[in-house]
C-alpha cells in the first residue's frame, strides 16, 4: 500500500509512521501547486 504526503506536513508523516508506513525515495511536484512537493510512503509488500 502506498500514499503520498505533501512536503512539510509533519503531522501526517508522524501519523502514517505510527500506522507502519515508511518514507521512500519517490518525490514529485504537487499537481495542484507547483510550489509544493510530495513524497511517497509505503507499507507492506504490495501483495496484500
Amino acid at each position: 500500500m502506498e500514499l503520498w504526503v505533501v512536503c512539510g506536513n509533519d503531522s501526517a508523516e508522524r501519523l502514517y509512521r505510527r500506522l507502519g508506513f515508511e518514507r521512500m525515495g519517490a518525490y514529485e511536484v504537487h499537481p495542484y501547486d507547483p510550489g509544493l512537493g510530495k513524497y511517497v510512503m509505503t507499507r507492506g509488500s504490495g501483495k496484500e
